[in-house]
């Protein structure tokens, strides 16, 4: 059986793109910009070369601006270009590729188009070289690798989730995400998404910090700090702003709100308890202290992108086994 390199798992969010693979663990900003080379002396090397077209992506992009995605790029060469500088991440070509997709756009006629414009993209590298694309293309329910990372790390939780019913959060950039597990089968009827991501909250913060001070703030990390310490200093200058009223209205009149609907949707659906809620996400690093009634994950930025790069090596040894038991032409695509 080959190495753990074999599967590649990439959650190309909104905010930022986390890869993961074996012995790799990263993220980096869902940013693309096209290039237009001006002569040999104005080349790319760190470009991402996309049918022919450059790009440059994620923190390469910084010294020419800010070009973070839209909510409707899935599927077009910008996303392409951040999936090409994902798999220029990983050490060794993989045999399969996972990625996510939001439950309110997985629906079969969707992925089969994306894994066919995927399979057919030529990627190459800045200098030229050819970035192979891995044979398999998987695309699994955002959520659901939150839920695969959180009983795939425990035995326990893993033997407890065939005879349990869990609900998994997903907060991300734009999207608040609801993915349901009943006895460790995936119940796409109770799939919700809502346009309730951590967007929300930082641009309220943004708004009032501009009508406070009388100036803009762009940057999300001084963001983060006005959520976590209540002040950020630029330029020697201190800036202070009272968020609370802010955290209430997300958290209590949104977010929370959100929550209590969907556990109610369920009960009158479904006559089930749910035995966990597991969240994650990139958003819980902005709320995730207010976050009592459920499991928040490790790392929850990278849960999907974890639990992606998990599914992909089951596949691959499950087709691995196949193989050796009754040897088939790729095999491994039908696992």
């Amino acid at each position: 059986m080959k190495t753990n390199s074999n599967a590649i798992g990439v959650d190309i969010g909104y905010g930022y793109t986390k890869v993961c693979a074996d012995k790799l663990s990263k993220a980096f900003p869902s940013q693309v910009a096209k290039t237009r080379p001006r002569g040999a002396f104005d080349t790319h090397s760190d470009a991402i070369i996309v049918n022919d077209q450059s790009f440059i992506v994620g923190d390469d992009i910084d010294n020419i601006g800010d070009y973070s995605v839209s909510t409707e790029f899935i599927g077009t060469p910008e996303y392409l270009a951040l999936l090409g500088r994902a798999l220029t991440m990983a050490k060794a070509p993989c045999d399969i590729l996972v990625l996510g997709l939001p439950p309110s756009l997985y629906d079969e006629v969707r992925i089969e188009k994306l894994e066919k414009t995927i399979s057919e993209t030529k990627y190459q590298t800045g200098s030229g070289n050819p970035l192979p694309v891995p044979g398999i293309i998987k695309f699994i329910p955002q959520g659901a690798g939150i839920y695969f990372d959180y009983i795939w790390n425990s035995p326990q939780r893993n033997a407890q989730s065939k005879n349990g019913n869990t609900v998994v959060i997903d907060l991300g950039h734009y999207t608040l995400d609801f993915v349901l597990f009943m006895e460790g089968r995936y119940n796409a009827g109770a799939a919700r998404s809502f346009p309730l991501g951590i967007s929300k909250l930082l641009n309220s913060i943004k708004l009032d910090f501009a009508k406070t001070h009388g100036v803009f703030l762009n940057n999300d990390d001084n963001v983060m700090k006005l959520i976590q310490e209540g002040s950020y200093n630029h330029f020697g200058r201190t800036y202070a702003l009272n968020i609370d009223l802010l955290m209430d209205e997300y958290m209590n009149h949104k977010l929370l709100k959100s929550i209590r609907n969907y556990a109610s949707d369920l009960r009158e659906s479904i006559h089930k308890s749910v035995d966990d809620v597991v969240i994650g996400g990139g958003g819980v690093h902005c709320i995730g202290q207010l976050m009592n009634q459920a499991i928040i994950i490790e790392d929850p930025q990278m849960s999907n992108a974890r639990g992606y790069y998990q599914y992909g090596r089951r596949q691959v040894e499950a087709s691995a086994s196949i193989k050796t038991e009754r040897p088939e032409p790729r095999a491994c695509a039908a696992a």
